[in-house]
């Protein structure tokens, strides 16, 4: 009786041992296909365009999975690659232009067909945003708006953001770049003409639906140095806002 317990112990002690090497060397495996435990590799199996996204459905070894990246030419049978710190999960997601519900979206700030040491560094010729983030949009000389009645200008709230830090503003301006349906609200980039040092352009989210060029009054509380992580990080923005006209 004895023998034959330990021999059970032993037989135990050994089934164990090859499961423990068998979960390890799938880690190192996982691991060593991608280089970086962070690094995603997946390939496309279906590919919806819009006019500002493109919808990705991939597989990896575990799961299927939809991703969206900014706008390009992905064909079914691709392989990207992604680092899970570029990503921002988004739950029961409604795509309005699709008029489509998703139980989960992963927007992914940062793409590659190529598992390169320049896309690992971020070099912008192997990478593909998926938002643009605090980047301005292009400074406009034809652009010249009326401040908004008990309102400010992008001006004013640049000189003295901190003055106006989790207070409500008024600003006028024209619609010069909008990114629609990103984290569940559309981020909005207006100029009205006024400038301070080099900072002319103004980034809003709001649910409201604003088209390029048109003139919009907006009212919303000013965020100082917000940081929404995947590359959204602003010194200054407009939340929430409101177009009011």
């Amino acid at each position: 009786m004895i023998m034959r317990k330990f021999w059970i112990v032993i037989i135990s002690v050994f089934a164990f041992m090859a499961c423990n090497s068998s979960i390890k060397k799938e880690g190192a495996e996982s691991a060593e296909n991608t280089g970086s435990p962070f690094l995603q590799k997946v390939e496309v199996r279906e590919v919806i365009q819009t006019s500002n996204y493109t919808y990705l459905n991939v597989e990896n070894k575990q799961e299927k999975y939809w991703i969206a990246i900014s706008k390009d030419e992905i064909n079914v049978g691709d392989e990207l690659f992604y680092f899970e710190t570029n990503v921002t999960s988004m739950e029961n997601f409604h795509s309005k232009e699709l008029d489509r519900d998703f139980d989960r979206v992963l927007f992914v700030s940062k793409i590659s067909k190529e598992n390169s040491g320049a896309f690992q560094l971020g070099h912008p010729q192997t990478v593909t945003a998926a938002h643009s983030g605090r980047k301005q949009a292009d400074p406009s000389t034809d652009i010249r708006v009326n401040k908004a009645e008990g309102g400010i200008t992008i001006a004013q709230l640049y000189e003295n953001p901190q003055s106006f830090s989790d207070k409500n503003v008024k600003i006028s301006g024209v619609v010069v770049k909008v990114n629609k349906q990103i984290m569940g609200r559309n981020w909005v980039h207006i100029q009205d003409g006024t400038k301070f040092n080099n900072e002319y352009d103004l980034t809003f989210t709001t649910l409201d639906v604003v088209e390029l060029n048109d003139v919009v009054v907006i009212e919303g509380k000013v965020s100082i140095d917000k940081d929404f992580t995947s590359g959204y990080f602003y010194p200054v923005i407009v939340e929430d806002a409101k177009v009011l006209n």
